[in-house]
Formats: C-alpha cells, sequence, structure tokens
C-alpha cells in the first residue's frame, strides 16, 4: 500500500503568463525534485522490506524525511510544504474522507458525522490515556 503524504505547492512558484518550452521544462523537473526531496524514499526490494526497515540506516533515512517540512523551487523558498508539519500560520480545516481531501466546507453531513466520530474516539483514547499515565505517575 505505501505511504501517502499530502503536499502544497506555492502558485507563486509555478504561475507565469508565458514560458518558453525549456522554461517549462527546467520547471517541470524544479518541482519534481522539490515533491522528491520531501516525499521519496530509497527504493526498497519488498522481499527485504522487515530487514531494511529494521536497519538503522533505513531508520536514520525515515526520521531525516519525517524531519523535513518543506523544499525550494528555484528561487521561492519552501514553494513545496507537506501538509501536517508547523510552517505557516496559514490555517484552514480539510478532511479526508471516502479517499478525498476537501476542504470542510464541501464535507457532506455523512462527512462530518464521520468526523465528528473521530474526534470523539481520540478524545476518549486521549482521557484514557492520560488516566493511565496518573496511575502510573507518568
Amino acid at each position: 500500500m505505501g505511504y501517502k503524504r499530502i503536499i502544497t505547492i506555492s502558485e507563486d512558484a509555478t504561475a507565469s503568463a508565458e514560458r518558453s518550452d525549456a522554461e517549462w521544462q527546467n520547471l517541470r523537473t524544479a518541482v519534481g525534485q522539490a515533491v522528491l526531496s520531501l516525499c521519496a524514499v530509497e527504493p526498497i526490494d519488498v522481499t527485504e522490506l522487515d530487514r531494511i526497515t529494521r536497519s538503522e540506516r533505513f531508520q536514520k533515512a525515515a526520521e531525516a524525511n519525517r524531519q523535513k517540512a518543506l523544499s525550494d523551487i528555484g528561487s521561492h523558498h519552501g514553494a513545496v510544504r507537506l501538509v501536517g508539519r508547523e510552517h505557516s500560520n496559514w490555517q484552514r480545516l480539510y478532511l479526508f474522507a471516502g479517499g478525498i481531501l476537501k476542504p470542510l466546507y464541501d464535507a457532506t453531513d455523512k462527512d462530518l458525522e464521520l468526523a465528528e466520530q473521530l474526534i470523539r474516539s481520540e478524545r476518549s483514547e486521549r482521557a484514557k490515556r492520560r488516566a493511565s499515565d496518573s496511575d502510573t505517575g507518568g
């Protein structure tokens, strides 16, 4: 199934009224490199997955990848950003439901009910963990 990452790409870094073919090719390359710098991990032989993912080298690379939240496109610093990392004061609520990421205002009533159920469940689990931590002195 593999990992999935949600990213944003700044329109400022990609928008232009006119571009030559060479400029479009350079932009495609720059965007691809920026996305891969945030999302790519080394190709893995699935038959070796368990051994590889337990290796110290893989764990260090995975941690470094998790820590990186943004990448540049040309001179546009932070033009590609991973969603879910602290890197901006911009706020909007989105819901990932039915395999679709949508702004909350586009969510159906059924989607909102699901979100409410998930939030209640998460709050309940956190309350249980806090109670357990206080019982164990943690």
